[in-house]
C-alpha cells in the first residue's frame, strides 16, 4: 500500500485513493499494535519484493491487493481457532474483521458486484494453516521465514 500511496497507477481516481490511504493506515496500526503486544516475540522488521507487480497498471495493483488480502483473512481464520490466549483472540478477530473488509473492498474495487466473491458455498472465508499462508507469502518477503517448532 505504501507504494501505491506514494506512486499511484495513471487513472488512480480520488475515491480509490482514499481507499488506498485508508487501507494503509490501517496495516501501519495493525503493525504497530502487534508489534507493541508481542514486544521481544514480534516478527522483526521484513524486507518485501515485488517484481512481479507492475504498480503503474490499475488492474495488476488490485488484483495483488485483493490477492494479499484474502491471505491475511486465511492465515487469521487458520490461527483464530488454535489460539489460546483470550486477549489474543479478541485482538485476532478484531484484526481479522477489518482485514475482512480491506478484501472485500478491493474486490469490489476490482470488480463492481464481486465484494464476496472468495467467501465459500458455506458463507466463509478459507482457513488456511501458516505453511499454506507462507507458500504463498514467501515470494514476496525476502527473508526466509521459519516455521520450525509451531505445532500448527
Amino acid at each position: 500500500y505504501a507504494k501505491v500511496v506514494q506512486n499511484p497507477f495513471e487513472g488512480i481516481s480520488e475515491y480509490e485513493t482514499g481507499n488506498f490511504i485508508s487501507v494503509y493506515n490501517h496495516e501501519i496500526a495493525h503493525r504497530e499494535f502487534y508489534k507493541n503486544l508481542l514486544s521481544h516475540d514480534a516478527i522483526p522488521k521484513l524486507d518485501f519484493k515485488f517484481k512481479t507487480i507492475d504498480f503503474n497498471k490499475r488492474e495488476v495493483v488490485l488484483q495483488s491487493a485483493k490477492i494479499f488480502e484474502d491471505l491475511i483473512v486465511a492465515a487469521y481464520n487458520g490461527i483464530l481457532s488454535r489460539t489460546v490466549n483470550e486477549k489474543l483472540v479478541l485482538s485476532n478477530a478484531k484484526v481479522l474483521s477489518v482485514d475482512a473488509r480491506h478484501a472485500a473492498l478491493m474486490a469490489e474495487l476490482e470488480l463492481p458486484g464481486s465484494f464476496v466473491s472468495s467467501v465459500g458455498v458455506n458463507g466463509v472465508d478459507p482457513a488456511w494453516r501458516p505453511s499454506q499462508v507462507m507458500a504463498v507469502a514467501q515470494l514476496y518477503i525476502v527473508q526466509k521465514i521459519n516455521f520450525q517448532g509451531i505445532s500448527f
